[in-house]
This record gives C-alpha cells, sequence and structure tokens, in this order.
C-alpha cells in the first residue's frame, strides 16, 4: 500500500480525493490538512509515500516548503497539485525537489505522477 497525505485549502477537494483514494486498492489515504503547517506535521508524524499539496498556497511559500519538506523527509515524494500552474513554475517546483506536478483537471491520477519521476506536464528530467 502506498500512502497518501493531501494539502489543500478547501475542504471539498480534500474530500474528493480522499474519496478516490479510498476506492483505490493499492493507495491508503492517511490524513488531510489545509495548511502547509499541517502538511509538515503530517510529514513528520505520518511519514507517507507521496504528498500531494496544492500550488494555491502562493509559489514562494510552496517552493520554500518543498525544499524544506524535501530535506527533512526525502523518502516522502511531493506532488504539487494545481488548477492553473506556467511552465516556470513547474520547472522552479521541480528544481525545489518536487517529484510531480499535475493538473487538476488531468486524467491522471496524482500519485500515478509521483511514481513517474521523470515525467511531469511533458518535462523531461535527466537521470
Amino acid at each position: 500500500m502506498i500512502s497518501v497525505c493531501l494539502c489543500d485549502p478547501q475542504p471539498i477537494v480534500q474530500q474528493g480525493l480522499k474519496a478516490i483514494l479510498e476506492a483505490s486498492d493499492d493507495l491508503q489515504f492517511v490524513a488531510s490538512g489545509a495548511t502547509l503547517e499541517e502538511a509538515s506535521t503530517q510529514l513528520e508524524r505520518l511519514r507517507p509515500a507521496v504528498l500531494i499539496v496544492d500550488r494555491g498556497f502562493g509559489m514562494h511559500p510552496l517552493l520554500e516548503w518543498i525544499a524544506k519538506a524535501r530535506q527533512q523527509h526525502p523518502e516522502t515524494e511531493v506532488v504539487v497539485w494545481a488548477s492553473a500552474i506556467s511552465d516556470v513554475e513547474c520547472f522552479r517546483a521541480l528544481q525545489a525537489g518536487a517529484r510531480g506536478i499535475t493538473k487538476s483537471q488531468a486524467h491522471e491520477h496524482p500519485v500515478t505522477v509521483a511514481k513517474r519521476p521523470r515525467r511531469a506536464l511533458g518535462w523531461q528530467l535527466p537521470a
């Protein structure tokens, strides 16, 4: 089972993603939070395999948070979940340590993106 935490400020999004994760045979929803501080607490306490975090927190705070989270918890794959994100923002998130980026309208599941580390919205990362 792949353990997954969510960090999104919108309760309806949390509930929808939770329902999708709970319906999966190989994914285990373990927690959700509405702030980056709550996400940090989840990482420390639960050490999930994947943490899906919303881009809506703002790129600068998000980039700083990703870099710190990856440094402190390299075992957790961070996936940025966004309704809109530019190519530059994608590149910066990947540089900060995000394992993948997925748009909320995408047909691919965010956890699937984390399991394909060289691919994020068409970006090819060096091996």
